[in-house]
C-alpha cells in the first residue's frame, strides 16, 4: 500500500576522495504527498553516500518533514532511509508527533527510488 512520494530537489553537494573511495553529502529540499501525509522537506536534509573500495557502497538520507496528516492536523516526521548503490529498494524508517501517524514508527515499510520528470522520487510504502 503506497503511503506518500517524495520528491526531492538536490540544492548542494560535497564530496571528497580518500584512496579509491568518496564520502558524498547531498542536501536537498522538496515536498510530500500522499494519503498519511503531504507536507514540506525542512531545511537540512542530506543524503551521505559512502562508496567502498570494491565499488559498492551505501547512502543514507535523514530528514524531517513539516505538513499535515490524515486527519488534517499539523505535524512533523523524521525519515531515515537507507540504501546500497545499484539498488532502487530502500528501507524507511518513520518518528512522528502526530498520534494519528505513530503506527509509522512500527510498520514495516520500503522504499522506492525513481528518476522522475523533474528529480528524484522516493515513494513510501507499506509492505
Amino acid at each position: 500500500m503506497e503511503l506518500m512520494k517524495l520528491y526531492i530537489n538536490i540544492t548542494e553537494m560535497y564530496e571528497l576522495n580518500s584512496g579509491g573511495s568518496f564520502v558524498r553529502m547531498i542536501l536537498f529540499d522538496g515536498r510530500c504527498e500522499g494519503e498519511v501525509f503531504h507536507g514540506k522537506i525542512l531545511p537540512g536534509a542530506v543524503d551521505t553516500q559512502m562508496s567502498e573500495k570494491d565499488g559498492g557502497g551505501t547512502l543514507s538520507a535523514r530528514y524531517m518533514l513539516e505538513g499535515w496528516d490524515c486527519e488534517n492536523n499539523p505535524c512533523r516526521l523524521f525519515i531515515e532511509n537507507s540504501a546500497r548503490f545499484g539498488n532502487p529498494e530502500t528501507s524507511p524508517a518513520v518518528r512522528t508527533d502526530s498520534p494519528a501517524l505513530r503506527w509509522l514508527e512500527e510498520a514495516e515499510l520500503e522504499g522506492r527510488l525513481e528518476n522522475g520528470d523533474s528529480g528524484l522520487v522516493i515513494t513510501i510504502s507499506r509492505k
